[in-house]
């Protein structure tokens, strides 16, 4: 029990630093001059006779044409990462054609594995 109650704190302190992290930002750059607006995506994909539901949510800031597709996390770890890679490539590929973005994940801790692949996918990491 007391196990469980110490992981409820602790994700709960993830979800308020998550969100101050968030609005500190919004305002940032809303003194700055650009904006954000947060972008949901449901996906379908069929797998035989089943189907697997999946929604995408990206943060996005738009500056002087160019667009910050961000994600705040506590923590990011390499299935956090990949989502979050999924989500930025369904955007781009959809409603981010001839855009120009880059890709942000922002963090108190991400994990070595999440390091590589944001390597990889031209992810850049904002952590302490």
């Amino acid at each position: 029990r007391m196990t469980n109650k110490i992981n409820a704190i602790g994700g709960r302190w993830g979800i308020d630093a998550e969100n101050a992290v968030r609005k500190f930002a919004e305002k940032i750059v809303s003194d700055w001059g650009g904006n954000v607006k947060k972008w949901n995506k449901k996906v379908e994909i069929k797998l035989g006779d089943k189907a697997i539901h999946k929604e995408y949510e990206i943060d996005i800031v738009v500056k002087d044409g160019k667009e910050l597709l961000i994600e705040v996390k506590a923590s990011f770890n390499k299935d956090s990462m990949e989502r979050f890679v999924e989500a930025c490539e369904l955007y781009e590929s959809s409603e981010g054609k001839g855009k120009k973005t880059e890709r942000v994940a922002i963090s108190f801790f991400i994990y070595e594995e999440a390091k590589e692949i944001a390597e990889k996918n031209k992810v850049i990491i904002i952590t302490n």
